[in-house]
């Protein structure tokens, strides 16, 4: 009986949160929605998921990491060359099935984030340090980070944000002092409130970033120089955010809620909430399009929305589980990640 009880609930969830919210936009549809053209630039190979991408800060590639491989990899796409959209890789053997990667331009390389597994103490973060000429390993890191799920590269102050997801800490270290594997110098902060840390966000004009996680509470501002960090509680998890720098907004991608969130980035207030009948989880501001770019993790559909007063303005189909959206401003080019690999879709001007 408490086993027919058990499976129920999670009929009853899974139904609720995953089920219901794709047969509502599919049998609810909007005629009056557009949609735009979508190419499809990397396909997806038999148990290699594209799951993250970003562009470079040249915007000279777009980085590609794959996911529930039997090889870990990640790679990327020349994008400033589309005939050919030539890709070029780096695999990664007995490992777990994740990785993540930090791009420091300004000395050539990447740092690549990757798990093993230790007999009696458990998951433990390795960094390999990659060389973007070669794509050969120029060094390997072990850091007392447990978890490194995630670092951002900060140009303004040199240093990078480190993030361990299940001891909830996150340090900030000289870049330099990272890759020589000297945490002596950084600075560390606890958050026991931020559940699940999964990545930050850069503000440039604020020196600041953003911090949010899976586990929920809401998310925190830490300026880059002081260290002062600011709360923003509201519970149920975050899975994306976006910064809107000429509307001073962020854009927060909320599943539980299957819609995003508006937030007042100077104030640090909730200002809005937006429902997307789907289960939302990439997000990207589109900077001089005015629109917001959301990927539905179910639903089956990217959505761009106009930031203005939040209409719906394009529903772009896709495969399952769309992960991750970029946006290249400069050629108006939108790119994202889903089920059946990397696409790009052509942002035109509005009226």
């Amino acid at each position: 009986l408490r086993l027919l009880l058990l499976v129920a609930v999670e009929v009853i969830f899974f139904s609720l949160f995953f089920v219901v919210p794709a047969l509502h936009w599919n049998l609810f549809p909007k005629h009056d929605v557009r949609t735009l053209h979508k190419e499809t630039i990397l396909h997806s190979a038999e148990n290699r998921l594209p799951y993250l991408v970003f562009i470079s800060p040249d915007e000279r590639y777009l980085y590609v990491m794959f996911a529930r491989s039997r090889i870990p990899s990640f790679g990327r796409i020349e994008i400033q060359r589309p005939s050919s959209y030539k890709f070029q890789g780096k695999f990664y053997e007995n490992i777990m099935r994740y990785l993540t990667v930090t791009v420091i331009q300004r000395k050539n390389i990447a740092l690549v984030h990757t798990f093993d597994r230790i007999p009696g103490i458990g998951r433990s973060s390795i960094t390999h340090v990659v060389n973007l000429d070669t794509f050969e390993d120029t060094g390997r890191l072990e850091t007392v980070v447990r978890d490194l799920t995630r670092s951002v590269y900060d140009p303004q102050t040199d240093q990078i944000i480190v993030i361990d997801k299940r001891e909830c800490d996150l340090w900030l270290v000289p870049v330099d002092d990272f890759i020589a594997g000297n945490m002596d110098n950084a600075r560390k902060y606890h958050f026991q409130d931020m559940l699940a840390m999964d990545d930050a966000v850069l503000n440039p004009k604020k020196n600041a970033a953003y911090i949010y996680g899976e586990g929920g509470y809401g998310i925190k501002e830490i300026n880059l120089k002081s260290g002062k960090v600011r709360s923003l509680f509201m519970p149920k998890a975050t899975w994306g955010l976006t910064l809107d720098e000429q509307r001073n907004q962020l854009y927060l991608s909320r599943p539980m809620d299957f819609g995003f969130y508006v937030v007042d980035s100077e104030k640090f207030v909730l200002k809005k909430k937006i429902r997307t009948r789907g289960i939302p989880r990439g997000i990207c501001n589109l900077d001089g399009a005015d629109a917001v770019a959301v990927g539905l993790y179910v639903g089956n559909k990217l959505l761009i929305y106009d930031t203005k007063k939040f209409g719906l303005l394009y529903a772009i189909p896709a495969c399952a589980k769309i992960r991750s959206v970029v946006y290249d401003d400069k050629g108006r080019k939108l790119y994202f990640a889903d089920n059946c690999g990397v696409h790009l879709v052509r942002i035109p001007r509005r009226k």
